[in-house]
């Protein structure tokens, strides 16, 4: 049984310019669920900008209103694997993703499992992985480690990232691919321009190139340029899952867990994604290792061996050891639970503890 949850924060940094829309500064936070017998699990709750994810509304949750029953009603949810049902919550959602991987964290080190054999679920070995890239010096440090697998943003009105796909994939000698990613800025005329001018060899996919709400704009780019397309933003809602698969054309759903209610609605919607045939791309929020690793194993779990997920890069914030990397491989830690290793609490402040 849970006897207490421990609540830390640390200045989360970003590790380049802050995404469009975000604050400039912004925190991160620790979930420790522990038992009286020593048993503790860890999750994480990063805060960004946007509905549901409010750095403001995050900070008043784990200050003010997270509990103990909170942490029960996780724990209920989990006790009906393989199913678990019942995973819903009012909670921010970095907070419900914090405090669930925090309960599987626990419950999976008790039982001396990872977390996919804790939720009956098969896992991978090792996921394939795609770098985010920012500019060229990392870009160079990456393809001399042996990658070849990289995501990009590229804004309608900031080409930026289109000229460095293109010196980096010239570097690479035309062996890297990229996910370029619109962040749902494209109109049909900038996707014109920006899709003549990259080799399609070197696209994996197009990522939300226009805004939500503009299905039927990202189904014409589909069919024109003969080019898969993963849905971001667009699935975010309840329910925009389904309405989309509902419609068709839809070749790549992309989940960020921190951002979509958790770790177990994750889960779900991407079972249901594959279901119906649709390839599932877990990704980080720029997080720490500790909302990483959970990303990790949810792609492990819901991944497919040709459709590259999100999960590390160089330049985000290490708070505990980092999973190793094999070229576009990341190795799922074979340690319990999550494989959070090495983390010093001590090291973050300390909020309250719920009991």
């Amino acid at each position: 049984m849970i006897e207490a949850l421990d609540i830390y924060n640390y200045e989360l940094p970003w590790p380049a310019t802050p995404p469009v829309g975000a604050s400039a500064k912004r925190c991160g936070y620790l979930i420790r669920a522990r038992t009286g017998n020593k048993q503790e699990g860890w999750g994480e709750a990063a805060s960004w900008s946007g509905p549901n994810h409010n750095p403001a509304e995050i900070d008043h949750c784990l200050r003010h209103v997270l509990t103990l029953e909170h942490a029960k009603q996780v724990s209920d949810c989990l006790a009906q694997t393989p199913t678990l049902s019942g995973a819903t919550s009012s909670l921010p959602s970095p907070v419900q993703f914090a405090l669930e991987c925090a309960v599987l964290d626990l419950a999976a080190n008790a039982k001396q499992q990872n977390v996919a054999a804790l939720l009956q679920r098969a896992a991978r070995p090792s996921v394939s992985n795609s770098c985010l890239i920012w500019d060229e010096e990392i870009a160079a440090t990456l393809l001399a480690r042996g990658n070849r697998q990289f995501k990009v943003k590229i804004h309608s009105e900031d080409r930026r990232g289109l000229e460095l796909l293109l010196r980096v994939f010239e570097r690479s000698d035309g062996t890297a691919r990229f996910r370029v990613d619109g962040n749902g800025t494209w109109t049909q005329k900038t996707a014109a321009d920006i899709l003549a001018a990259i080799p399609r060899q070197a696209l994996i996919w197009v990522e939300q190139p226009m805004a939500p709400g503009s299905e039927s704009d990202i189904r014409w780019l589909r069919q024109t340029y003969d080019v898969p397309v993963a849905f971001d933003e667009s699935v975010r809602q309840a329910n925009s899952l389904a309405a989309l698969l509902a419609k068709g054309g839809v070749d790549v759903v992309t989940l960020k867990p921190m951002f979509i209610g958790g770790f177990f609605r994750a889960l779900e919607l991407a079972e249901t994604a594959r279901g119906q045939g649709v390839a599932v791309c877990v990704t980080h929020v720029m997080d720490t290792t500790v909302g990483r690793l959970a990303a990790l194993q949810l792609a492990a779990i819901v991944g497919a061996d040709n459709m590259p997920s999100g999960i590390e890069t160089d330049g985000l914030v290490d708070i505990c050891r980092r999973p190793e990397q094999l070229g576009d491989m990341v190795v799922v830690p074979r340690e319990p639970g999550f494989g959070i290793r090495d983390l010093d609490p001590r090291k973050f402040a300390h909020i309250r503890t719920a009991q």
